[in-house]
């Protein structure tokens, strides 16, 4: 435990105990559904005298032996099977009884859960969640905007992620241009390490520093042969601090920065440096029934004329944009800068709870070489009305339901949204529970995005409804199954079923299945963009679109078996198959318009997407804090031009799919000093 030196201690206490039989938690210290308070209701312990701090040193270094195998790779670079050893070292320091220091060198992170597959047509990039346990823990203290809210809703609102520490360790952005090519899956962290904790009176403080490494891919083109780097060294840090103050009041700021050693290739494709800072903080007020929560920010952005002019050409902003009247593209900056804030009043407490909230992205505003953010140039605002009920009736145990409205612009004055949305729970008296949905928008709403780059166009307006029913979770099996159909103006319509099922044979052992199927039928997919200097009415170009007609199918299956409180295994498997087949192509008529022209074919975008990623675990700790991993893992998929869905024949082709299989054993050894 870490607490101060002091002479007299008065510490803040709780029990809990949760009884999963009756779904009944039961505490020492009682906080009303209707609240979301807790530490602060705390029981005060008193009288502790005569105990000091002990500041702790734990090291704990690692082995890992890995084998990997390819089948059907078709590339010389890459061999059927390689073996390597590797290790590391992870350490904490007690720098003081309230500070700690957590580093590692050389991290491996083998034994984390593979992704799942997706399908992602966007133009924006997938957020993954992160399950490496150096950047989960402690997470919290770099949290930037974050307070007490009960809720930030934020259903029409694209929060950033100012911290997503996915960025650290991914993918080398690099990409070589050959006949045969080899790039590594990931980016070596050379080291990383972290100081979190509290400080001073009411101070919380974090700084994240991580090191990675460059990396290099090999590649053919003609006779020749050699490598390339596809990922420069770089160094990422991140400083977070908040200081209460007052009663119920909290204030702190942010700054993060990416710098990078480039080389001759990569200059054109990435940023040298980045950088971000921001304050934020709330304040509770009316004995805690109300909140009002802030931040604001800024960002900048440095790198070659090419790095900053694809900056200003990415899908967050489009400057490039013919019609756009409050940007301008200039392919000779070497920087950029942006800016955000973000105000929101909400009630806390009470079966009547509003919520009120304004959120501006400015189009320079750039977080994603350290953050998470899908699009700038937006003004979000919307407007909640909740209603929760926690009393128990005779039939129910919870009802909460809420109604919004909500609104969008762009910085040139363009209503990009213009919705409503609803929702209703209601969880009875024998714990199942029934939920609904519903909304939509209006029409003609301008869409600045659609056309990748291009003029604005109308978009029509769409409406939605769902809903769905769990049962008890508390029996040893449960299911829950939830469904929704949208529809909008162009006549185009998405069908989404979602389940899950969960047995329990004994507290030991659990099994869940996870089913999805969604249908898409839209009348208006974007395909490509053809230069037509003729062509007035978009400015030069003429943006083809299609009927699309997609089917997904995603079936998620996990165990979990905890033999022992040292022995456990886990299995995850994903079968994943998804098709699309195009037609009906055309190109927009006119700028800020929802009519289209019909036009010959542009190739063949039909596709049919087979998967199956899993991954296996067995977890062994043969003494305190010191575990062996045996793992297993696989990513087995491809890609054929064919549009049709059919489930029998994709899952029947996986197994002759190209794949990558994953080995490995490692050992982690906890020596506390």
């Amino acid at each position: 435990m870490r607490f101060p030196e002091k002479d007299v201690h008065t510490w803040g206490v709780n029990i809990s105990r949760w009884q999963a039989r009756l779904h009944e938690s039961s505490r020492l210290v009682f906080t009303p559904k209707s609240e979301s308070a807790f530490v602060s209701k705390f029981a005060d312990l008193t009288g502790i005298t005569g105990i000091t701090p002990k500041r702790r040193f734990e090291v704990m270094p690692y082995a890992v032996g890995r084998t990997d195998l390819q089948s059907r790779a078709d590339n010389p670079f890459v061999p059927a099977s390689d073996h390597r050893l590797d290790g590391g070292v992870d350490v904490k320091y007690g720098l003081t009884s309230s500070l700690t220091l957590t580093g590692t060198i050389n991290p491996d992170f083998g034994q984390v859960e593979v992704d799942p597959a997706v399908l992602n047509l966007s133009q924006f990039e997938t957020s993954l969640t992160e399950k490496r346990p150096f950047f989960t823990e402690g997470a919290s203290v770099f949290r930037f905007g974050n307070g007490p809210a009960s809720s930030r809703w934020g259903f029409n609102m694209s929060f950033p992620t100012f911290f997503y520490s996915r960025r650290i360790g991914r993918v080398p952005q690099g990409f070589i241009a050959a006949d045969y090519a080899d790039s590594p899956g990931e980016t070596t962290i050379l080291g990383a390490a972290k100081i979190t904790g509290k400080v001073g009176k009411g101070w919380t403080v974090g700084i994240f520093d991580a090191l990675t490494d460059e990396e290099q891919g090999w590649y053919s083109l003609g006779s020749e042969v050699g490598k390339q780097t596809v990922e420069p060294m770089t160094n990422y840090l991140v400083a977070r601090a908040t200081k209460e103050y007052g009663k119920d009041s909290r204030a702190g700021f942010m700054f993060t920065s990416v710098n990078r050693r480039l080389s001759d290739n990569l200059e054109p494709v990435l940023r040298n440096s980045a950088y971000f800072g921001g304050v934020d903080g709330y304040t509770l007020f009316n004995d805690k029934q109300w909140i009002v929560e802030w931040l604001a920010g800024g960002s900048m952005v440095e790198g070659s004329e090419d790095a900053i002019a694809r900056t200003q050409r990415n899908a967050a902003r489009y400057y490039h944009r013919p019609d756009a009247g409050h940007v301008e593209y200039d392919p000779t900056r070497t920087s950029l800068t942006g800016y955000m804030g973000r105000v929101m009043v909400a009630k806390q407490k009470g079966r009547w709870r509003p919520n009120l909230q304004v959120q501006a992205l400015s189009p320079g505003l750039e977080l994603n070489d350290l953050g998470f953010l899908t699009r700038t140039d937006a003004i979000s605002t919307h407007a909640v009305l909740h209603y929760l009920n926690t009393d128990q009736t005779r039939w129910t145990r919870e009802i909460s339901t809420w109604v919004s409205k909500y609104q969008n612009w762009n910085f040139d004055g363009d209503l990009t949204a213009n919705g409503v949305g609803s929702n209703l729970y209601v969880l009875l008296k024998n714990y199942w529970s029934a939920y609904m949905w519903g909304g939509g928008t209006a029409d003609d709403r301008i869409s600045d995005q659609s056309t990748r780059g291009g003029p604005v166009m109308l978009r029509p307006g769409y409406k939605y409804f769902g809903g769905g029913f769990g049962s008890d979770s508390r029996k040893k099996f449960s299911v829950s199954i939830e469904g929704e159909k949208l529809t909008d103006g162009f006549g185009g319509t998405s069908d989404f079923v979602w389940s899950s099922f969960t047995y329990r044979p004994t507290p030991a052992i659990r099994l869940s299945v996870t089913p999805m199927f969604s249908r898409l039928h839209e009348m208006a997919q974007y395909v490509t963009t053809i230069p037509d200097a003729t062509y007035e009415p978009t400015y030069g170009n003429r943006y083809v679109f299609a009927t699309l007609n997609q089917r997904t199918l995603d079936i998620g299956i996990r165990t979990e078996w905890t033999m022992s409180s040292r022995l456990s295994a886990q299995l995850y498997v994903q079968p994943f198959i998804a098709s699309g087949a195009y037609s009906g192509f055309k190109y927009l008529t006119r700028a800020r318009d929802d009519e289209f022209t019909p036009t010959t074919q542009t190739g063949n975008p039909d596709f049919n997407f087979r998967s199956v990623r899993g991954s296996a675990v067995v977890r062994w700790e043969f003494r305190p804090g010191s575990a062996m991993y045996v793992v297993w893992s696989e990513n087995r998929s491809e890609v054929v031009d064919v549009g049709d869905f059919r489930p029998r024949r994709d899952f029947g082709a996986l197994p002759n799919a190209p794949s990558q299989d994953v080995f490995l054993v490692k050992f982690s050894y906890w020596l506390p000093i």
